[in-house]
């Protein structure tokens, strides 16, 4: 009877096709080329389409309930108002779909491709979305309460309005994303990524935001009664009354570090009390030979050392595909402390204090000044910090002066945005404001309110690394 009626689809292996016959429920038609297709209003009800083209086809007001559209094409298709409930869309590519007020009731839509499709007034009630792949463009105010969305990643997504209560976010990446006036009210969002997410107006009531990353996220006139914010992270967070909370910036990593520095692919490198050198690779530290007392990682990725006897070593092989190199080649000259910019800019202090600069083929003794550390900054200058805790500044246009600046630190570094910062003895964490490429040297010192270190390094102004007293590691990112 299938076969019979089937045939009311005109002209199989065309491009352009018309149905006569509309009753097409549990058809096979499985890697078919139906491009451009018109199958309005007709009843493909558990139908197995998988790998079938349908490029362009009018779906609209049609049965696709159970029906198995897995791997299938159905770029720039209509669907309006369609039934997908229970369907399988995995790895469907949907890019450009029009799917205003489609059922996707209860559909697995996993890695599934919608960029650039229309979904407004879609229902998406228990529907699986993990790993599906959105326009970040598109207006998404669509229902997702209750549903599992565990682990997906809606990094820069716009979910102005949607209905995210009661669902499953934990473990979820909506950095940058924009919920305003969005419901997230009994939402489970453990472990979410919220950072620079937008959710002013946003409803969080009842909510569990426990371990969740909401630094620099909005949430001016937000809704948090009733939330668990246990171990939330709020650092430079825009609070429902418009203050700023920066209470926990930090967050601990694993193991026990002396010196920790970050690297240029999101990794670290770092050294223990007794020497050891480990690698951070996003989740654990590695093990690495040798045994440095202090580490450097240029914003080029360059990595450098040195040891208790005061030789220098620079790290071979270190690339994107390899940020843990291949091999120390020791580099001529003799150093305590070291800091690198560039392969081509690295600074360092000897036994004496004294201060050098590599240029890519030998030190440069700077003939001034004398400092217990010295870290180059973004505009060919440096800043230091002596034995009694003086900080100075040096500035490239005037090379014999090291121009006195106000405080006392025992730990400071510039980062590749060329923001500065620093510690005190009693570990106190400062920002040096008003730096910029005009004034390299700053206004003041703005004490940060919260966490104690004892060292410090700079990636960003939002990604800074540094250890405590009892060589805990850190990161505020």
């Amino acid at each position: 009877m299938k076969k019979l009626l089937f045939i009311g689809l005109i002209g199989l292996a065309g491009n352009a096709f018309a149905a006569v016959v509309c009753e097409l429920r549990g058809i096979n038609l499985e890697g078919k080329v139906l491009k451009n297709v018109r199958l309005q209003g007709c009843n493909l009800k558990n139908a197995s389409l998988k790998g079938v083209d349908l490029t362009g086809a009018d779906l609209s007001d049609t049965d696709l309930s159970g029906a198995d559209l897995s791997d299938a094409i159905l770029f720039d298709a209509n669907l309006t108002r369609t039934n997908l409930s229970n369907a399988k869309l995995i790895n469907t590519n949907l890019r450009s779909a029009t799917l205003i007020e489609t059922n996707l009731t209860k559909a697995d839509i996993t890695g599934a491709i919608l960029r650039g499709a229309k979904l407004e007034g879609a229902k998406v009630t228990m529907a699986q979305l993990k790993t599906a792949t959105y326009d970040k463009t598109a207006q998404l105010g669509i229902d997702f309460s209750g549903q599992d969305l565990a682990n997906s990643d809606f990094a820069g997504m716009n979910f102005a309005g949607a209905n995210f209560s009661s669902a499953i976010l934990k473990g979820v990446n909506l950095t940058g994303a924009n919920l305003t006036g969005a419901n997230l009210t009994n939402a489970k969002l453990q472990e979410a990524n919220l950072s620079k997410t937008n959710l002013k107006e946003t409803s969080l009531k009842n909510a569990n935001l426990t371990d969740a990353n909401l630094a620099d996220a909005n949430l001016l006139n937000a809704n948090l009664r009733g939330v668990n914010k246990k171990g939330t992270r709020f650092c430079r967070t825009t609070m429902p009354d418009g203050t700023i909370n920066s209470s926990n910036c930090w967050r601990k990593l694993p193991g026990k570090l002396r010196v920790v520095a970050p690297g240029k692919w999101n990794d670290a490198w770092g050294v223990n009390a007794s020497g050891g050198i480990y690698h951070w690779n996003g989740k654990n530290w590695d093990k690495i030979g040798g045994k440095l007392v202090d580490i450097t990682v240029g914003i080029d990725g360059s990595v450098w050392g040195v040891n208790k006897t005061y030789s220098i070593y620079k790290r071979l092989g270190v690339s994107s595909t390899n940020p843990k190199g291949t091999e120390w080649k020791k580099i001529p000259g003799r150093l305590k402390q070291i800091s690198a910019r560039t392969a081509t800019n690295v600074w360092g202090t000897n036994k004496n204090d004294q201060i050098y600069r590599w240029d890519g083929s030998k030190w440069n003794r700077i003939e001034t000044g004398r400092l217990r550390v010295v870290v180059p900054g973004r505009w060919g200058d440096a800043w230091g910090v002596n034995a009694s805790g003086g900080i100075y500044h040096w500035d490239p246009g005037n090379p014999t002066t090291w121009e006195k600046i106000s405080g006392k630190l025992v730990d400071i570094a510039v980062g590749k945005d060329g923001s500065v910062w620093g510690v005190n003895k009693k570990g106190t964490i400062y920002e040096r404001s008003g730096v910029n490429q005009n004034n390299t040297t700053g206004i003041n010192w703005r004490k940060m309110p919260a966490g104690l270190l004892k060292q410090i390094t700079v990636r960003t102004r939002d990604d800074l690394w540094g250890t405590n007293k009892n060589d805990n590691v850190y990161r505020s990112k």
